[in-house]
């Protein structure tokens, strides 16, 4: 079956066809504006100015006189453009080029936009595409002579708004794309002309750019784009309107706490018109927004440094904002988008256990207890992130339906990726904790330590009783609370315990968890491993509290001995 043409090949028959017509324009543009420069030379600037305008009312005269004849039909409309560019060109001369200027302030505002007004007339006019986005370009070329006040940035956002409002009208992508690239160098160049800005123009300057692009943004938000298949240069300018926006807006930061308030309403903004274009049918735009929703709000996490939060913290924020989206997505069914956002959720996750490690050899007990709660509540976070998102639509695979029944095992993978992470994060904030332990023999840490033991106890059961996740998710959080427990008992020789009570607790919290495994170590691999694991350490113990009281049995006073005796006959007995 034969393919329509690409948007290349559309663009490049655009050019060809058009090509004649843009370089005349360019051409006579070029040469009158020559011969009312230099030829002219005893000529005062005033009847330079009018020459010229009169050579463009004669252009509009031809055109006139060839607007019956079939053969000139392409002609008349480069006929009105030429005429039209020529008049531009007459204004922005007597306002700005030597030899031409005899305009002075404030009628240098008037004669520009007067010019300015002509050529958005035409566009308006005008069924051809590139005609109009040639006089929206000249027009903004026509605006940069002028010195850059709010005025003149206001009038260049008016001329973008109005061309981009003709696509509203004509369905036009490449002038959408012109008119947002030809603002953007406008502003900069605006930008880099302002010797200093005041906070009055900062925000003048700033609402003007929301406003083109905002509405550059809504111009596929319309039920016209409704059911298409995806567009490169559809998606090209929409992405490209949202760098520049953003480009635009940071030139005016100042550095200023409060640009984490912008940042989430901005994230919110456009995570709410994703869902928008969503309702429309309009797959394609609806992943781009969420998408730059999800950048947005990871710099609104990273914007809290201005507020003093930690590294730490704002990892912390990353990670929490993206399981939001991505817990959205596997609501929706959205593959694309939720692999990317759990994709982002591994590397906050990641970078997460990397700056806690960072600090782990030389930070004082405050800190590292800090980054044992921030590594705790990512962990936990993350596991009930996990128990959710197993009953959302994207994750339930075949039952969901056949369109997502062939993409059900790489959620499933990548959810299982994240699943191991949060058991690192638990296992980083155990091992911060005992660093504190061990190293400052007075803190207080032991019975944190059972508390996290506790709660990986709680989300094994969860796991257990809710069914859904891999069996290997309870095991994991089993494991982690036997070696909080076991961290805490080796705490207390640091309160004063001796080694042969700490061992024998060791041998007693080994066999007991041993007991409690065996009923049903034969039930899968994980459970026998983890129940053989328990054995061992319970073996390793009781030698432990065997050699102990064998090596101080000889040395020891009556008491000692009747002490390594009272432990050895505990541990005999249980």
């Amino acid at each position: 079956m034969p393919t329509g043409p690409t948007w290349w090949e559309r663009a490049s028959t655009v050019l060809l066809e058009n090509w004649t017509g843009i370089l005349g324009a360019v051409v006579l543009v070029t040469g009158v504006g020559f011969l009312g420069i230099y030829a002219a030379l005893r000529v005062s600037p005033q009847l330079r100015f009018l020459m010229i305008c009169a050579f463009a009312a004669g252009l509009l005269g031809v055109r006139v006189a060839l607007r019956d004849k079939a053969f000139a039909q392409k002609l008349n409309n480069w006929l009105v453009s030429s005429a039209a560019a020529i008049f531009l060109f007459a204004c922005v001369g007597a306002v700005s080029i030597a030899g031409l200027r005899w305009v002075t302030p404030p009628l240098d505002y008037v004669l520009l936009l007067a010019g300015v007004s002509a050529n958005l007339y035409l566009a308006w006019r005008t069924s051809r595409q590139e005609v109009a986005t040639l006089h929206g370009v000249l027009s903004l070329v026509a605006l940069a002579v002028l010195p850059p006040t709010a005025l003149t940035l206001g009038a260049a956002a008016g001329v973008t708004a109005f061309s981009i409002a003709i696509t509203y009208r004509q369905h036009w992508k490449y002038q959408l794309l012109l008119s947002i690239v030809s603002f953007f160098a406008f502003h900069l160049y605006w930008h880099q002309e302002l010797a200093a800005i005041s906070n009055p123009l900062r925000l003048t300057a700033m609402a003007l750019v929301l406003l083109v692009g905002g509405a550059a943004a809504v111009v596929q938000y319309r039920r016209v784009y409704a059911q298409r298949k995806f567009e490169p240069l559809l998606f090209t300018a929409h992405l490209l309107n949202w760098t520049c926006l953003g480009i635009n807006l940071f030139l005016y930061s100042t550095g200023s706490v409060w640009k984490t308030i912008p940042l989430a309403l901005g994230a919110l903004l456009t995570f709410w018109a994703g869902r928008q274009a969503k309702q429309l049918g309009i797959g394609w735009l609806f992943q781009t927004d969420t998408i730059i929703s999800l950048i947005l709000a990871l710099a609104t996490a990273l914007s809290l440094q201005g507020w003093h939060a930690t590294p730490t913290v704002i990892g912390l924020f990353m990670l929490l904002e993206t399981l939001l989206i991505t817990l959205v997505m596997a609501r929706q069914g959205e593959l694309l988008v939720y692999r990317v956002a759990i994709l982002v959720a591994m590397l906050a996750s990641t970078g997460l256990l990397g700056l806690a490690g960072s600090h782990l050899g030389s930070s004082p007990p405050a800190v590292l207890y800090r980054e044992a709660l921030v590594l705790a509540v990512a962990g936990w976070a993350g596991l009930a992130f996990v128990q959710f998102i197993l009953k959302q639509r994207l994750l339930r695979g075949a039952a969901a339906g056949p369109e997502l029944a062939a993409g059900y095992e790489s959620p499933r993978r990548l959810l299982s990726l994240f699943a191991g992470l949060t058991g690192l994060l638990q296992l980083g904030a155990g091992l911060g904790l005992a660093r504190v332990l061990f190293g400052w023999s007075s803190a207080p840490v032991g019975g944190l330590l059972l508390g996290l033991a506790a709660a990986a106890l709680g989300f094994a059961t969860w796991v257990r009783r809710a069914g859904g996740a891999p069996g290997w998710v309870r095991w994991q959080q089993v494991v982690l609370a036997q070696l909080f427990v076991g961290l805490a008992i080796l705490g207390l020789h640091e309160a004063g315990v001796s080694w042969s009570v700490v061992l024998l607790l060791l041998y007693v919290e080994a066999l007991g968890v041993s007991l409690l495994l065996a009923g049903r170590a034969g039930r899968d691999g994980l459970h026998r491993l983890v129940y053989r694991a328990a054995l061992a350490e319970a073996a390793v113990a009781g030698l432990g509290v065997l050699l102990r009281a064998s090596t101080h049995v000889s040395g020891s006073l009556v008491a000692g001995r009747y002490h390594e005796a009272l432990v050895l006959a505990l541990a005999g007995g249980a």
